[in-house]
């Protein structure tokens, strides 16, 4: 079963929105709410679907970008306990190459003991 979910491809999820808060809610229940430069988290975390020749370090997703929140989401479902010295970071192993520098894994940023995130991005 594990080679199974390895070997899936992320797809494109439908987002639901809630016009009280001004939050994107996606199929596995992460909140992406109002919030940094790009004015929500959705467009904070999908700045890694493209390059960004003005930052030093920015780490890039090898799918489409229409599939990131998807592979965020499968991240979210398998994410295990938080990090010890920082209760809303999650570091989540994908078991596969997820990023254009050879990343596999995805770190995700929550505002601690809730599904709001603040940013997720591909690390080694």
């Amino acid at each position: 079963m594990a080679a199974n979910g390895a070997n899936s491809a992320p797809k494109a999820v439908e987002l639901t929105f809630d016009k009280g808060t001004r939050t994107w809610t996606t199929p596995a229940g992460i909140d992406y709410g109002p919030g940094s430069v790009h004015g929500n988290r959705v467009q904070h975390v999908l700045d890694h679907a493209v390059p960004n020749p003005n930052k030093t370090t920015h780490s890039v997703f090898n799918v489409e970008r229409k599939e990131v929140l998807g592979l965020i989401d499968e991240a979210w479902l398998k994410k295990g306990n938080p990090l010890p010295n920082d209760p809303g970071a999650y570091v989540v192993p994908m078991g596969r190459i997820i990023g254009t520098g050879g990343e596999n894994g995805i770190k995700i940023i929550v505002r601690p003991g809730t599904n709001k995130i603040i940013t997720a991005y591909l690390i080694q």
